[in-house]
């Protein structure tokens, strides 16, 4: 019971500092490493999601990113699958989800909503129909 209470009283207290702005998350490409303040590469952050909006496939992106000389944050070459994760991250737009709490509107995000989900809506048209 009292191991219960105690990671409830941690969860609210993580939540409270994400509120704040005081609880960092991971490093985001496009973002300053352990802050939601846009660093140098949020331009190519912005191109990317530009691209796919328009209709350009995952591979070629990243293609375009390591023509460029550019690294994911753990230094390594970009693919689709690392494209595909950037692209489908609500962090882009501000929002984050932790502790299974969305918060909307969290930091200023690179992408705006409405780029983030035409991208995102656009995702879901080439899924395939499971019956």
């Amino acid at each position: 019971m009292y191991f219960e209470i105690e990671r409830e009283r941690r969860r609210k207290h993580r939540l409270m500092k994400v509120a704040a702005g005081e609880f960092k998350i991971g490093n985001y490409f496009g973002f300053e490493q352990g802050s939601f303040r846009p660093s140098e590469t949020s331009k190519y952050v912005v191109e990317m999601f530009i691209k796919a909006g328009t209709g350009m496939g995952l591979s070629r992106i990243a293609r375009w990113l390591n023509d460029h000389g550019l690294t994911t944050v753990r230094g390594n070459a970009f693919t689709s699958s690392s494209v595909k994760t950037i692209l489908s991250n609500p962090v882009y737009c501000g929002n984050i989800t932790i502790e299974d709490v969305r918060i909307i509107n969290h930091h200023t995000g690179i992408a705006s909503p409405k780029l983030w989900e035409k991208v995102n809506k656009q995702e879901c048209k080439h899924a395939p129909v499971l019956i």
